[in-house]
């Protein structure tokens, strides 16, 4: 009778354990949380791989070096357009040595996009970029100058984008393990640097 009472308690002790588990953790996870977990962990790593495939650098050397030939030729243009307009002397002769450089780096650049790249045509989109680009610093000018305030306005664009210019030769040359490429912008940055120095410098006591 006591063999039997004491496996009929023992029964129930056994009834009223926990059950047993594999888990590592030293605490339970909610099924649910475990589902939510993964999913999350499951897009991250989706994010990532798509990420590596249809991303990337879109800033390559071709596409800097592209970039660095139409903006020196549109920004000369735009020079040319309103140097005449400047009544500074001395602006309008530091715009004729900016628009000297940038016709040499425009055509430079476009010799070596042509002698280093398979693909030498210029991606339809950069132009089309570029040329908005440039419309909205001539709309800047032409309403400086329509109100009498050209000279102030083209010290201070000049000064911005041959600034902007110098950072895209910059990455360009950080990027680019050919040497006359990189001989080339050295030579560009090293004039483009000489001049961003002049208008940033320019005060209108030099009139």
């Amino acid at each position: 009778m006591l063999m039997d009472n004491m496996a009929y308690l023992d029964k129930i002790a056994e009834s009223n354990r926990p059950a047993k588990t594999t888990s590592l953790l030293p605490f339970s996870i909610s099924p649910k949380i475990l589902i939510g977990i993964g999913i999350v962990i499951f897009v991250l790593f989706a994010i990532m791989i798509f990420g590596s495939i249809f991303g990337g650098d879109k800033n390559t050397e071709k596409t800097l070096l592209d970039q660095i030939s139409l903006r020196s030729e549109n920004l000369g243009k735009t020079i040319d357009q309103y140097n005449k307009n400047v009544k500074s002397s001395k602006l309008r002769s530091m715009g004729s040595s900016l628009s000297t450089v940038l016709s040499e780096t425009s055509s430079r650049s476009a010799t070596l996009l042509a002698e280093n790249f398979d693909s030498k045509k210029t991606d339809k989109s950069l132009e089309e970029n570029e040329s908005a680009y440039i419309e909205e610093v001539n709309t800047v000018l032409e309403n400086a100058r329509l109100n009498g305030l050209l000279d102030r306005a083209y010290v201070r664009e000049m000064t911005y984008q041959i600034g902007i210019l110098l950072s895209m030769e910059s990455e360009c040359s950080s990027k680019s393990k050919k040497t006359d490429v990189k001989d080339f912008l050295t030579s560009s940055m090293s004039n483009l640097d000489s001049l961003y120095t002049e208008f940033s410098e320019y005060s209108d006591e030099t009139n």
